[in-house]
């Protein structure tokens, strides 16, 4: 009996050990070396729940409107803003379309709630440790700061607009990678920019 409960720690630390759980964030695309460092910043936010959403407020702000500030129609939470918004819907297709002119291989990654806590995919390609990190935060990134200029600023919203302000990110990317020589993704960077669909 005394050997049985002795094996017990043992056989819990063994079934908690799971090295290829994909609901355990992958810490290391949050802080990937091709992010410059305010990707790293929003990306350990968005991880952690820190961004601040109407649905965060309206407990205790009786006047507040919860709705989304790109659709303005839907509860603003992280699920919707970054993964079930329709305006967001033509962006996602326009990340899996460059994904698949860079890889060649089709995914419906960007489509799954589980990219905004950085859930590795099941299925892996030689790209897939440094470009579907370096997307998948520019894609967030880029709802993010056009759903804070839609509240702050009240520009028009469409799903155009969120198209050609990835575009642009990720030419100034290039750009930044360009005039400082960064290596190794230089020639990554250039890749995927090369391989931008028409919009």
């Amino acid at each position: 009996m005394y050997k049985r409960l002795k094996a017990i720690p043992k056989i819990r630390k063994e079934i908690s050990y799971n090295p290829l759980n994909i609901t355990t964030p992958n810490l290391e695309w949050i802080h990937h070396p091709i992010l410059p460092n305010y990707l790293k910043t929003f990306n350990y936010k968005l991880l952690n729940n820190l961004l601040p959403l109407e649905s965060k407020f309206k407990p205790n702000i009786i006047d507040l409107k919860p709705n989304c500030h790109l659709c303005l129609t839907q509860y603003e939470t992280d699920i919707h803003v970054f993964s079930k918004c329709v305006i967001i819907k033509p962006l996602l297709h326009h990340v899996t379309r460059l994904y698949f002119n860079v890889t060649g291989q089709h995914t419906t990654y960007f489509f799954d709630t589980a990219r905004i806590q950085f859930h590795t995919p099941l299925s892996r390609t030689p790209y897939c440790n440094n470009l579907t990190p370096y997307l998948n935060s520019v894609l967030s990134y880029t709802i993010w700061k056009t759903r804070n200029k839609n509240k702050f600023q009240h520009s028009p919203i469409n799903p155009h607009t969120l198209i050609i302000r990835f575009n642009v990110l990720l030419h100034y990317r290039q750009r930044y990678y360009e005039k400082y020589d960064k290596q190794p993704y230089l020639d990554l960077i250039k890749k995927i920019v090369q391989k931008l669909p028409s919009v």
